[in-house]
């Protein structure tokens, strides 16, 4: 009688290994100095997409900065900013003919102060420029308190210019993985970054 042999995983082909864990860093603005600033005016056209998503805001003292920008002769500026005036809870504010959502809500009705990550979604009808994530008017005020990263423009549902927002080891420079515009984070400190 002949016994049942039960092999051991590395002879049935398994291979003992470790398992990478993959660890997502952000880093969270401060409010009060740090933005990210592109290497070139993003000049977004007509019918294109933004999306990016955003964390860890809480709270909006006034008006906090999303995405700033201007033309190269700084007659024409874009923004898109959290507006927490005339008494009514945060929502989501712009200038420049785009229109958008925060998780599938228009970005009108409000935005959730919650700390959790929630996916922005924009249309762009007219140009619309980008300079600065975070603060306004190149650095000088409305500064935002929280993280924006995986900020991906699209013309014709493909991804055009991606810029993660998420590299730790990069440090105060980030580099784009689609596209060669890439970001620098004035007044850094390796403090910012936090895993989500």
């Amino acid at each position: 009688m002949s016994g049942l042999i039960s092999p051991t995983l590395e002879q049935a082909g398994f291979v003992k290994s470790k398992i990478a864990i993959a660890i997502k860093w952000v880093a969270r603005l401060d409010g009060l100095s740090q933005y990210w600033r592109f290497s070139e005016i993003l000049e977004v056209p007509a019918g294109a997409k933004i999306r990016f998503k955003m964390a860890g805001i809480t709270e909006v003292p006034y008006i906090s900065e999303v995405l700033f920008g201007h033309d190269e002769g700084d007659t024409v500026r874009t923004r898109l900013y959290l507006d927490a005036t005339q008494g009514r809870p945060a929502y989501m504010k712009q200038k420049g003919d785009i229109t958008g959502t925060v998780d599938g809500i228009d970005m009108d009705e409000s935005y959730p102060l919650d700390g959790l990550t929630h996916q922005v979604e924009l249309s762009v009808a007219n140009t619309f420029y980008i300079k600065d994530i975070g603060a306004h008017n190149n650095g000088q005020t409305y500064f935002l308190q929280g993280c924006v990263y995986d900020f991906e423009i699209l013309i014709d549902e493909v991804i055009t210019y991606k810029m993660p927002l998420t590299n730790k080891e990069q440090g105060a420079t980030q580099l784009a993985t689609v596209g060669n515009v890439n970001a620098f984070m004035p007044n850094y400190s390796s403090d910012v970054w936090e895993q989500i």
